[in-house]
């Protein structure tokens, strides 16, 4: 009988090669989304 395997396990073993434009791309857009998170007040300002 043949061991059977998720193809998610598998696929997160392998490492993803990202050229330079992709990889600018990327981060660009996490530290965007970052930023938009981080644009409000502070609800414990005052304390």
């Amino acid at each position: 009988m043949a061991a059977r395997e998720s193809g998610r396990i598998k696929d997160s073993y392998q490492k993803r090669v990202l050229d330079d434009a992709t990889r600018k791309r990327r981060q660009k857009k996490a530290l965007d989304a970052l930023e938009q998170d981080n644009f409000h007040d502070d609800p414990h300002a005052d304390l």
